[in-house]
């Protein structure tokens, strides 16, 4: 039989978890636009490393241009999983600006009374107390949280993936490109030091052997040659 697990105790606990305590916030505005930054930051990342190893390795753009478009590629990553990590505080500080300015007034008394007044005649069931507990503090804090999410992704996937990364990203890929140079030559170097240390140099493989021969002991030919056909004089 299969064990049976309390999901409402599991989310209790992951919630409760210190670790979730210290980098998700409790208010839920800030946890729901804090959630929406670290699934688009993580998928941009996850898109870079991708991106840039299928272009650094595609057969089919020129060998000129291949380390170009992966530096391009790499740099828009960057940016993009950079930018929106810098600009959370200010999105938080300017999202809760704009719903204090142009929606808390839809969340007030004289909104309740506003709705109020339109619901009365259709439903005379409808109190004014009822109308003002349903644009309570849940309701309120409800629109903030999804206020913020859309705020997040508007700044991070728009604003940022659209205007800001790609100026910032061409002048960028140029010195990308040259790091990876310096990187590449420094590997091949560190190869063939290697393989010269393992093997020797091509020249220490094909080196002629040099013989030393001794005139001491050196027999001139014509002597060679009475000794094998036992010469007499």
């Amino acid at each position: 039989m299969a064990p049976v697990i309390n999901t409402r105790n599991l989310y209790k606990n992951i919630l409760n978890n210190k670790f979730m305590k210290k980098w998700i916030p409790e208010d839920p505005m800030k946890a729901a636009a804090t959630l929406a930054l670290v699934s688009t930051v993580t998928k941009d990342a996850l898109n870079c490393g991708y991106y840039t190893y299928q272009s650094y390795n595609n057969k089919r753009i020129p060998e000129d241009k291949r380390k170009f478009v992966a530096a391009n590629d790499l740099s828009n990553g960057f940016y993009n999983v950079l930018i929106p990590i810098l600009l959370k505080r200010p999105i938080d500080k300017t999202n809760k600006k704009m719903f204090e300015k142009y929606f808390e007034k839809y969340f007030n008394d004289d909104a309740a009374k506003t709705i109020y007044e339109k619901l009365k005649d259709a439903n005379p069931d409808y109190t004014l107390d009822m109308v003002k507990h349903s644009l309570g503090k849940k309701s309120k804090t409800a629109a903030k949280a999804g206020l913020g999410v859309i705020f997040t992704l508007v700044v991070s996937q728009i604003i940022c993936k659209r205007i800001i990364t790609p100026t910032l990203a061409t002048p960028s890929a140029d010195y990308v490109k040259k790091v990876m140079e310096k990187m590449e030559a420094s590997r091949a170097k560190k190869a063939e030091a290697k393989d010269m240390t393992e093997n020797g140099s091509v020249e220490d493989n094909f080196k002629p052997s040099v013989y030393i021969i001794d005139s001491k002991t050196f027999e001139p030919f014509d002597t060679l040659v009475k000794k094998s056909v036992n010469y007499k004089a």
